[in-house]
């Protein structure tokens, strides 16, 4: 099941709850009548879905590929660390006089 259909099968399930809650309580359902429709009509946004996909992956960190300024700059963290790494190595085995 993909993301979009999982959504979409989420957005039917909050209407179903919603629409069992108010059948409870006639007059919280006449007051509360104007949000209901709002929530019940709630459609997903497919474009906003795919940029959101896009930009943060299933565990909620940032791609790189969310911009190219953010993947430029973790290239170059990734090629400091690596630096930095061999600088390390380079002191434990081989150490100056």
């Amino acid at each position: 099941m993909t993301n979009l259909s999982l959504s979409h099968l989420k957005s039917e399930n909050l209407q179903l709850s919603v629409r069992a809650s108010i059948k409870e309580d006639s007059d919280w359902y006449s007051r509360f009548m104007p949000l209901i429709e709002e929530v019940l009509e709630f459609q997903v946004n497919q474009p906003h879905v795919k940029l959101i996909q896009h930009t943060v992956d299933e565990d909620g960190l940032v791609n790189d590929t969310a911009s190219p300024l953010l993947k430029q700059t973790r290239v170059q963290i990734r090629l400091l660390e690596k630096e930095v790494f061999g600088s390390f190595l380079t002191c434990i085995c081989c150490p100056c006089d």
